[in-house]
C-alpha cells in the first residue's frame, strides 16, 4: 500500500512538469536575442513627443523596446511622463530611467567648465567660514 502512495504521488507531481514542457510562447526575434534600439535622451525625447496620439499599450510597448545610452535625469523623467498617454507607458519610461541610473549624463547636461582652481577654492572656503 505504501509503495502505490509513493507512486501516485510521483505521477501526480510529474503531470504537472509535463503540461508546462508543453506550452509555447512565440516571442519575437529581437526579444530573444535581448536586442533593444540604444536610444540617447534626446532621441527618447522625440520619440515620446511623437506618441501623441497613440494607444497607452501600443507606447509602453515602444518604450520597452528601447534602451538609453544616457542617464535620464529626474526632471526630464517627469516633463516626459506628462506626454505619455497613460500608465502603461508612464511604468515603461520609469523602467528606461530607472535602468539608466549608473550611466553618464547626456553631454548637453555637463558643464562647460571643470572645477575651480586650488585659490578658488580657498576663497570659496574662506567665504563659507566667515558666513
Amino acid at each position: 500500500m505504501g509503495k502505490f502512495v509513493l507512486f501516485s504521488l510521483l505521477i501526480l507531481t510529474a503531470l504537472p512538469i509535463r503540461a508546462v514542457d508543453q506550452v509555447t510562447v512565440e516571442i519575437p526575434e529581437k526579444e530573444v536575442l535581448g536586442v533593444a534600439d540604444q536610444v540617447t535622451v534626446e532621441l527618447l525625447e522625440k520619440e515620446v513627443l511623437g506618441a501623441h496620439g497613440k494607444l497607452d499599450k501600443d507606447v509602453a510597448k515602444r518604450l520597452g523596446q528601447l534602451e538609453l545610452t544616457e542617464r535620464l535625469s529626474a526632471a526630464r523623467f517627469e516633463r516626459l511622463k506628462a506626454y505619455l498617454p497613460g500608465e502603461r507607458s508612464v511604468q515603461a519610461l520609469l523602467a528606461l530611467a530607472d535602468a539608466s541610473a549608473f550611466l553618464d549624463p547626456p553631454a548637453m547636461d555637463i558643464l562647460p567648465f571643470g572645477p575651480p582652481d586650488f585659490a578658488t577654492q580657498g576663497q570659496i572656503m574662506s567665504r563659507a567660514a566667515t558666513s
